[in-house]
């Protein structure tokens, strides 16, 4: 099994994040750049 790296609550920040702006975007609308304009809340 792979090793977990990094900070598991910012691990839960970041998906929570992706999953927001998925379901305001849709997936075929979200690319990297919005993906990096999101802020975590």
């Amino acid at each position: 099994m792979a090793e977990e790296k990094g900070i598991p609550q910012r691990r839960v920040a970041f998906l929570e994040t992706c999953f927001d702006v998925f379901c305001k975007n849709g997936l075929e609308n979200t690319g990297l750049k919005i993906l990096l304009l999101a802020q975590p809340v």
